[in-house]
């Protein structure tokens, strides 16, 4: 199976010129990024900062989506609308819901066979 709600396999490799190893790589620089943005996002949020929340989001969206995170992706890019938009009154409950889609990923990029 190439693609599943967390990991699209095919995309990703496409995007990589089919080089396992530097998509592994870029992957690496996801996770090793990760934590400075999801931070970034947090205090966004916590102090009401819609531009702010909206650039945090629009990075790691990218980065994701690189990855082929598709589902952190998709919540990065309704982060960054909210950000955009000014409203963030659903923000804490889909940034915990990429996170949750991020820790997915992780679990099912980990169990790849390149």
């Amino acid at each position: 199976m190439n693609a599943s709600p967390e990991f699209d396999r095919a995309g990703a490799l496409d995007r990589c010129d089919n080089d396992s190893q530097l998509l592994k790589e870029l992957v690496q620089m996801f996770f090793s990024e990760y934590p400075t943005a999801l931070t970034a996002i947090h205090a966004a949020i916590a102090a009401g900062n819609a531009d702010a929340l909206r650039k945090s989001a629009h990075s790691i969206k990218g980065a994701a989506g690189n990855v082929g995170a598709v589902r952190a992706h998709s919540l990065a890019l309704a982060l960054e609308k909210m950000g955009a938009s000014g409203n963030l009154a659903t923000a804490k409950d889909t940034l915990k819901s990429f996170e949750q889609a991020v820790e997915a990923f992780k679990v099912t990029f980990a169990s790849q066979k390149f």
